[in-house]
C-alpha cells in the first residue's frame, strides 16, 4: 500500500507516452524542501495517457488516450492515492492530447488530429456519463507541413466554467466557446498572426489578464480578459527566446506563479524554461530569464508548492527547480525523477 501525503511532501500524478502493457501512469512524491521526488505507484492499461487532470471537488482523475481512436477514462482515487478505473468514453477523433474540468459536472476534452472538442455530462461520483456536445474545426493554416488542417491543443475552462478557451494550432486561433446546458456554442474567435500555432493557454489567477503560448513562432501573446462576457483582446507578443537564438525549437507548456507575479514557458530544443514578469497595472510580460532543464524537450511542467517540476519527454526525467519568491528565478535542486517519457504533471489535490 502506498502511504498518504505526510508533512512536508506533495503528492503529483505522471502521465506518459506508452503502450497499454507497461506503466503509462504514476503517482509520485516530491519533498517540498529539497525537490527530491519518488515514485510510489505505477498504473497500466492505457495507450498513451498523455494528459491527466484532476477533479476540482471530487476524488477523481481523468486521463485521455493520445491514440487514433481515442478515449478519456475517468478513475477513482483510493485514500491511498491509487487508481480504480470507474468510466470509459470514446472521444470521436484521434489523439486526444488535453482534459480539463468546466465546473464540477463536465469534461472538456479535445483531439488534435481530429479536429473536434468534446463536452461530457458527469455522474455525480465523476464518472463520465455521456458526450454532451462535439465541435468539429475546419480549415487550415500557413505551414503546410504543420497547419494542413485544425490541430486543437487545448481546451481551459474559466473558473466560472462558463466559457472554454480552445487554442487551435492549425488554424492560428483561440476559439471561444460559450458553455450553454454542456453545449458548445461558439462566442469569439481571436486571430493570431500567421504560423503563430496556438498551444496552451492560462488565466491570471487574480487579474483580468490571460496569456498563450505558441508553439510554432514561439512566442507567448498576453490578452485583456473580460471574465463576465468571456471576451479575449491581444495586448503583447514577446518572445520565448532569446535575439540570437537560431536554432530549431517548439515552444511547449504555459504557467503563472500562485503569487501571479511571473510566468513560465518552456522551450522543446532549446530546453529551457523562460521566466517573464508580469506588469502589476498592464498585464504585459517583461524581463525574459532562461534557466537550462537539463534534459531534452521539456514538453510539460508544474508549478507546486514553491517549486517547478518538469517533464522531459526524450530523456526520460522529471527535473525539480526551487522558485525564489522575490525574482521568480528557478534554482535546480539537482533531483531528477527517471520516468519513461513523461509528458504531463498534476498535483494529487
Amino acid at each position: 500500500m502506498v502511504n498518504r501525503q505526510t508533512e512536508g511532501e506533495q503528492l503529483f500524478y505522471i502521465g506518459s507516452y506508452t503502450e497499454a502493457d507497461a506503466p503509462g501512469i504514476h503517482l509520485a512524491s516530491v519533498k517540498i524542501d529539497s525537490g527530491e521526488m519518488t515514485i510510489l505507484h505505477s498504473l497500466s492499461g492505457l495507450d498513451n495517457p498523455s494528459f491527466l487532470t484532476v477533479h476540482p471537488a471530487l476524488p477523481v482523475l481523468y486521463a485521455v488516450t493520445e491514440t487514433d481512436e481515442g478515449e478519456a477514462v475517468s478513475f477513482r482515487i483510493e485514500l491511498d492515492g491509487t487508481l480504480k478505473e470507474s468510466s470509459r468514453e470514446q472521444t470521436g477523433g484521434a489523439h486526444p492530447c488535453h482534459a480539463a474540468l468546466a465546473g464540477e459536472k463536465l469534461l472538456v476534452t479535445v483531439n488534435y488530429s481530429g479536429g473536434q472538442i468534446n463536452s461530457f455530462q458527469l455522474e455525480q461520483d465523476g464518472a463520465i456519463a455521456r458526450t454532451a456536445s462535439r465541435v468539429q474545426h475546419l480549415g487550415k493554416g500557413l505551414r503546410e507541413d504543420r497547419q494542413e488542417q485544425a490541430h486543437p491543443h487545448s481546451a481551459i475552462p474559466d473558473q466560472a466554467g462558463n466559457f472554454v478557451y480552445v487554442s487551435d494550432l492549425g488554424l492560428d486561433r483561440i476559439v471561444v466557446y460559450r458553455l450553454q446546458e454542456g453545449r458548445l456554442v461558439t462566442h469569439q474567435e481571436v486571430e493570431l498572426p500567421p504560423g503563430a500555432g496556438p498551444r496552451h493557454f492560462v488565466i491570471h489567477p487574480s487579474k483580468p489578464w490571460a496569456y498563450g503560448v505558441n508553439e510554432l513562432n514561439n512566442t507567448v501573446t498576453a490578452y485583456a480578459y473580460h471574465e463576465r462576457e468571456g471576451n479575449l483582446s491581444i495586448l503583447q507578443h514577446i518572445s520565448t527566446l532569446p535575439e540570437n537564438w537560431m536554432a530549431e525549437n517548439t515552444a511547449g507548456d504555459i504557467h503563472i506563479s500562485s503569487c501571479g507575479r511571473f510566468l513560465y514557458a518552456s522551450n522543446r530544443g532549446a530546453d529551457t524554461i523562460v521566466r517573464y514578469l508580469i506588469d502589476p497595472e498592464r498585464g504585459q510580460l517583461s524581463e525574459p530569464q532562461w534557466t537550462d532543464t537539463g534534459g531534452k524537450i521539456p514538453r510539460n511542467f508544474m508549478i507546486l508548492e514553491g517549486q517547478l517540476l518538469v517533464a522531459s519527454q526524450n530523456s526520460d526525467e522529471i527535473a525539480a527547480f526551487l522558485i525564489d519568491q522575490t525574482g521568480g528565478t528557478l534554482r535546480d535542486t539537482g533531483h531528477r525523477l527517471k520516468v519513461s517519457k513523461p509528458v504531463c504533471l498534476v498535483p494529487y489535490k
